[in-house]
């Protein structure tokens, strides 16, 4: 789909606290979290593939994209589709396409309202515009009458580029759209173009910065009411997955977006998350995601948000915390702009008053928010001897400093405080990663806890946290949430190399995720993935000699030769075949052992480039097709050191 294509420069478009001010944004208009994402389950999403387009501002009616155009009634390529219902506290009815004009043969996708719910604007490949995708618009008189032709919304918004997934403000003077054009930042940037009234033109689209945009795919751009918030997807670092979505603020509409966050769990996955739109009321979001348990590949989720009035972290919304609301009476606190929406207003008033009293009682949230989270490496995970000792959180609200506590005894870890002096204390920072002073011994356990020290003075004791310090270095474990195909290069725009790789994640060896590699050597001789290092890696280290990898075929897998080849800083290469000519047939997990020695001519001291090769490159005929898993790639040192 269009999403795929985009995020690799393929987008695949593409509880947990949300405290935006703590975690690294300033000027937020407000602390808030998320419950538990639900699937809105049929007749919206089926075993096709739902995108979320937008929900009409009085929420009867529902527009999403059929992203890989499996919805029977189509019109050829991805379209439009709408659910209505009669009313909010009604489910939704069977969806219908809508048809010409605004579909077509051609790909017709992720619409957006406009506040009245009398103009469709769209991102259409159809013929007739100014670049490989362009923004339409399309008007009805009344709700009740159908679509007019759509009309192109011209230069200077569309250019020779691409130009998708549209939205405009609700005031209708703001329009956000991705776009490929030039004077961006990565593959495809988020650019916002603005108008006098709604009867001017659009001027020239502007791109917000490297705030917003990152040298990767930032895309599908959607702003809260008062324009003050900006929800995005992005696939930068420091996400979980292979699309995340991330949200920026901004004191006022004048003023630059301050850094974006990412929103965590439970909106973001391992999986694919994008696209979210946020309810009229501002209690309801909205989004797709890729994740297990869905109709389809991709579903439409929606999830309530959730004011935090608990400002004290005492666990109960009561007398301490409206007096901390009058304290910052009139101001400019995100602490307490908790209302009229969860989103905030930029001032402490009546409304924020309104929701402490609404919420008045004990705190209902989906964990502790005041707990550190997220730990790196991961709780219960595998990390070798030189990454262990970087250790990494994520703050609780309100925390202002953080105790650290590192030892190899749970006990002792979990039962110590500030005035332990056996050294599973590690003092008070304020910042939120610590740096072992020694190395780690391998093949044990590692300890540690993060107690997290208010602002208010109190303390919140930490989770126990785990990882086993392996005795190997780790080259690739598969774990890392940015897309696998960000850093195994693929066929994908290659004509002459048949491979996908995706992230799976219910095949895998360890922790909880393999590189999926779809291989179809029906029309070409080889599938390949590579991964480049720059600067090259030394895999002469810690005085290892093998490299490993763990592979998972199956017998429905054609038996192609599998390879591995290395280059080194200088261009030398080497090739190793695997013994097994038909181990791509094998559906259990089998380690592949290789001497580095095996690798004539190459030098271990800098390695460039590993690829893995599926068929003969020097064959005369095209094979067949399969899938493998690959997962755990490692250098080992001999047996007994």
């Amino acid at each position: 789909m269009e999403w795929l294509d985009d995020c690799r420069k393929r987008v695949l478009f593409v509880g947990c606290v949300f405290a935006l001010v703590l975690l690294g944004g300033t000027n937020a208009n407000a602390d808030f979290t998320f419950g538990e994402p639900v699937n809105l389950g049929p007749p919206i999403n089926t075993e096709a593939d739902e995108v979320l387009g937008c929900i009409s501002p009085d929420g009867l009616e529902f527009y999403f994209m059929d992203a890989y155009a499996l919805h029977s009634g189509g019109l050829g390529g991805k379209d439009i589709w709408v659910a209505g219902r009669p009313s909010v506290s009604e489910p939704w009815g069977e969806s219908v396409n809508l048809g010409a004009p605004i579909n077509t043969e051609h790909d017709d996708e992720l619409p957006c309202l406009s506040a009245d719910g009398l103009t469709l604007y769209f991102s259409s490949t159809r013929p007739g515009g100014h670049g490989e995708s362009d923004l339409y618009m399309s008007t009805r008189i009344t709700k009740d009458d159908p679509w007019q032709a759509p009309v192109n919304f011209g230069t200077p918004v569309n250019s020779p580029e691409k130009d998708d997934y549209p939205f405009v403000s609700t005031d209708g003077l703001t329009l956000y759209f991705t776009s490929q054009r030039a004077g961006g930042y990565g593959s495809g940037d988020t650019w916002v173009a603005t108008r006098a009234t709604t009867e001017d033109p659009w001027g020239d689209p502007v791109n917000p910065g490297p705030e917003i945009n990152s040298p990767t795919y930032d895309s599908l751009p959607c702003s809260s009411l008062d324009g003050l918030t900006l929800f995005f997807q992005s696939m930068r670092s420091g996400g979980y997955g292979e699309t995340d979505l991330w949200v920026a603020t901004r004191p006022s509409s004048s003023e630059p977006w301050d850094a974006p966050v990412n929103l965590g769990p439970p909106i973001n996955t391992r999986s694919a998350d994008a696209v979210l739109r946020i309810s009229e009321d501002g209690f309801m979001c909205y989004f797709s995601s890729s994740r297990p348990g869905g109709e389809g590949e991709f579903d439409v989720f929606q999830a309530p948000i959730v004011p935090i009035v608990d400002f004290d972290g005492d666990g109960y919304a009561g007398y301490s915390d409206l007096l901390i609301l009058v304290e910052c009476w009139g101001a400019d606190e995100p602490m307490c702009d908790v209302g009229p929406t969860p989103l905030g207003d930029n001032m402490v008033d009546e409304a924020d008053l309104k929701v402490l009293a609404d919420n008045w009682g004990p705190a209902d949230y989906p964990y502790n928010l005041w707990l550190a989270r997220q730990p790196k490496p991961l709780n219960e995970s595998i990390s070798d001897v030189e990454k262990a000792v970087a250790l990494g959180w994520v703050r609780g609200l309100n925390a202002a400093q953080h105790d650290v506590y590192v030892g190899m005894d749970p006990c002792e870890v979990k039962n110590a405080d500030v005035s332990d002096t056996t050294g599973i204390y590690r003092g008070r920072q304020e910042d939120t990663q610590y740096t072992l002073p020694q190395e780690l011994s391998p093949d044990q356990m590692l300890y540690w806890r993060i107690d997290e020290f208010n602002t208010n003075g109190t303390l919140t004791k930490g989770n126990l946290w785990s990882f086993f310090v392996a005795d190997y270095l780790i080259v690739d474990d598969m774990e890392s949430p940015e897309a696998i195909w960000y850093r195994w290069l693929d066929g994908w725009y290659d004509p002459n190399n048949g491979s996908v790789v995706w992230g799976d994640f219910s095949t895998f060896h360890s922790d909880g995720q393999a590189m999926s590699i779809y291989y179809d050597n029906s029309e070409v001789l080889t599938s390949q993935v590579e991964r480049t290092w720059e600067p090259p890696q030394d895999w002469t280290r810690r005085s290892v000699e093998r490299l490993i990898l763990w592979l998972y075929g199956g017998p429905g897998n054609a038996a192609e030769p599998l390879y591995v080849v290395l280059q080194d800083s200088a261009g030398n290469e080497a090739v190793v075949k695997h013994p097994d000519p038909a181990a791509l047939t094998v559906d259990s997990w089998q380690e592949w052992s290789m001497p580095l020695t095996d690798f004539t001519g190459v030098n271990p001291a800098a390695i460039a480039k590993m690829s893995i090769v599926i068929g003969d490159p020097a064959g005369s005929q095209a094979g067949g097709s399969g899938t493998v898993y690959i997962d755990d790639i490692s250098l080992h040192r001999p047996p007994g050191q």
